[in-house]
């Protein structure tokens, strides 16, 4: 792996790294997609970084190894390392740090861990599948959290969310707890690696009540997301949450 990649030894403000186009490292770097492709310039992607000798050993367990790295991504035998660093890249081969890819995210000045949350929501046992992930709230900093969930019994014409709301208020602090649920009636889609694409999930936001049935945190109850309630948390007329 090239040890400068992610290195700003220009010194130019805001940005995390240089390579320039030309330069033999710069092969050894690229930033891709949900699905392994690579992004255009100025768009964002993961960064990956070639492993060298095609052998990567980082962690004691090998089953850990392979959650961080990406086989024959582009030609057989060839190793990625999975960096988790959204990144975007200019023409002129400087790199600026966007987020990371979507593992945590902040709010309320606290960081908080998608998979604890994702974890805390399918101990309660209603859900096959649990998405965690941070959308943007206007006016608010940082993102709030956003549960996509596919409930063990799909058709079931009512989710105890209040249920849910409690168990979860008995293990996570609340500014973990999600803000808003999506209801889904299928799984989730998944990249070749069987991970689920969470991309998707945070360009969608809460925006989808037409497909599916979204629910928000109002005054600590989970009440159903209308056209009028996300008018009003778009203009900021209305404060999601435990208030």
């Amino acid at each position: 792996m090239p040890a400068s990649a992610l290195t700003n030894w220009t010194g130019r403000p805001g940005y995390c790294g240089f390579i320039p186009p030309d330069h033999p490292d710069a092969k050894n770097i690229v930033l891709v997609n949900d699905q392994g492709k690579p992004v255009p310039i100025g768009e964002v992607g993961e960064a990956l970084l070639r492993v060298s000798d095609n052998v990567y050993r980082g962690y004691l367990d090998p089953k850990l190894d392979e959650d961080k790295v990406w086989r024959n991504l582009f030609e057989l035998g060839d190793i990625w390392w999975r960096s988790g660093d959204l990144l975007r890249r200019d023409s002129d081969g400087f790199f600026m740090f966007v987020d990371r890819l979507g593992d945590t995210f902040r709010w309320k000045g606290e960081n908080v861990s998608c998979l604890e949350v994702e974890e805390a929501i399918l101990s309660t046992g209603k859900f096959l599948e649990a998405v965690v992930y941070g959308v943007k709230i206007p006016g608010e900093l940082g993102k709030v959290g956003m549960a996509s969930l596919l409930p063990i019994n799909s058709s079931d014409k009512f989710i105890g969310l209040d249920d849910l709301l409690t168990d979860l208020l008995e293990k996570l602090p609340i500014y973990a707890i999600p803000h808003i649920i999506r209801l889904v009636d299928q799984t989730h889609r998944k990249t070749s690696t069987i991970k689920i694409i969470k991309t998707d999930l945070q360009s969608e936001g809460f925006n989808e009540i037409d497909r599916y049935k979204h629910f928000v945190l109002l005054k600590s109850v989970y009440l159903p997301l209308t056209v009028d309630l996300i008018t009003s948390i778009e203009l900021g007329n209305l404060t999601i949450g435990f208030r």
